[in-house]
C-alpha cells in the first residue's frame, strides 16, 4: 500500500520515538522506494517553479523589448506624419504591425495591453489605405504620356490626395492614442 510523504515521516519518527532498534525491514525496504520517487517529484516540481519564474523574467525582458519598439515606432510616427512621404508613412505601417503582433502573442484577453493592440490594429489599417492610395498615385504617375487615362488623371489624383490626407489625419490622432497616453505604460 503506498505511503504518502507525511506518512512516510511520520513512521520514521515512530521509530525514533520508540527507539525501536529493530524496524520492520520489509515495510521500511517498501517505503523507500515511494520516499524516493516522493522526493524526485519534489525536485521536478520545484525546477519547474524554477522555470516558471524565469518565463516570467524572459516575459519581463520582452516586454521592456517591446516598450523600447512603441517608444522608437512612436518617434518615427512623428518624421514621417510631419513629412506626409509615401515611404516613410509605408515603414511606419510595418512597425506597427510588427509590434501588434508581439503585443498580441504576449498579452492576455481583456488587458490594458490588448486595448493598445486594438488601437495599433486600427492604426495599421488607415495607414494600409494611405499606402494603397500612394500606390494608385504613383501608377497614376507612371502611366506614358500617349495613355488614355493620362490625361483624365488629374480629378483622380486630385481625389487620391484628399482621400490620403484625410487617412492620415485619422493616423494622427490614432497615433496621439497611442503613443501619449498611459496606454504607452505597458503592464
Amino acid at each position: 500500500m503506498p505511503m504518502d510523504l507525511a506518512s512516510f515521516r511520520k513512521w520514521i519518527e515512530q521509530i525514533y520515538a520508540t527507539q525501536d532498534r529493530e524496524p520492520d525491514c520489509d515495510t521500511f525496504m517498501q517505503l523507500v522506494p515511494q520516499y524516493v520517487d516522493l522526493q524526485e517529484q519534489v525536485r521536478q516540481v520545484s525546477s519547474q517553479l524554477d522555470a516558471l519564474g524565469s518565463v516570467e523574467l524572459e516575459r519581463r525582458k520582452l516586454m521592456d523589448y517591446l516598450q523600447e519598439q512603441l517608444l522608437a515606432c512612436c518617434d518615427a510616427s512623428d518624421e514621417a506624419l510631419r513629412d506626409r512621404k509615401c515611404k516613410q508613412l509605408h515603414a511606419w505601417r510595418k512597425d506597427v504591425k510588427r509590434i501588434l503582433y508581439q503585443l498580441q502573442v504576449l498579452s492576455s484577453p481583456n488587458t490594458r495591453r490588448m486595448k493598445l493592440a486594438k488601437r495599433l490594429d486600427k492604426l495599421g489599417k488607415h495607414l494600409g489605405l494611405v499606402h494603397d492610395y500612394c500606390f494608385i498615385q504613383e501608377m497614376i504617375a507612371n502611366l506614358g504620356d500617349e495613355h488614355v487615362l493620362k490625361n483624365d488623371a488629374a480629378p483622380l489624383v486630385k481625389l487620391l490626395d484628399k482621400k490620403r490626407d484625410k487617412q492620415i489625419k485619422k493616423c494622427a490622432k490614432l497615433q496621439h492614442a497611442v503613443c501619449r497616453t498611459g496606454l504607452l505604460r505597458i503592464e
